[in-house]
């Protein structure tokens, strides 16, 4: 029940987000009902983009498909790991991998603009009270980032007076 009652939550506040903020932007669409994403489970924090749950730790090789080729790429060698680290642009983030056993996963997504938003409808630009509102109280600062934990991933908030500046997801490493 808590399931159905999350994911009707979700569907609303992302149609409600998408019809008001997409801006002709990025296109955010909403999950299938049916989904077994991170996000229908609550356990982690998870973009969604193109009806396709981001979440850190995940292979990128299993993204791929559903959020299609980027505007851009780019590698480097891997200060932390073994192999390369590679930068995929989208309209509206970027998404970082790392390297482990000859697999790309996924380290961490930063928006780029407004075009897109979390699950929960908030976006560059959007206030501290939104956040608060969207994610609750149970928050640590850090470096002057709002950080709220779920599993092991992180969502980072960073802000410019009111405003969010930033948005982030992060892999916790184990």
């Amino acid at each position: 029940m808590k399931k159905i009652i999350s994911a009707i939550l979700l569907l609303s506040v992302i149609t409600v987000m998408f019809a008001s903020c997409n801006n002709g932007g990025a296109d955010i669409t909403l999950p299938p009902e049916e989904t077994t994403s991170p996000v229908a489970e609550n356990t982690v924090y998870s973009f969604i983009y193109k009806n396709t749950a981001i979440t850190p730790h995940a292979k990128m090789s299993e993204l791929l498909n559903g959020i299609g080729d980027p505007t851009f790429y780019e590698e480097s060698p891997s200060c932390l790991y073994q192999g390369l680290d590679k930068d995929y642009t989208y309209p509206g983030f970027k998404l970082r991998t790392y390297p482990e056993n000859e697999v790309d996963y996924v380290l961490n997504v930063c928006f780029t603009d407004d075009s897109v938003a979390t699950p929960e409808g908030i976006m560059l630009g959007s206030t501290r009270s939104e956040v608060i509102n969207a994610y609750g109280s149970s928050f640590t600062e850090q470096n002057g980032n709002v950080v709220y934990v779920k599993g092991n991933t992180e969502l980072r908030f960073r802000f410019d007076g009111d405003s969010v500046s930033a948005i982030e997801y992060w892999a916790i490493e184990q």
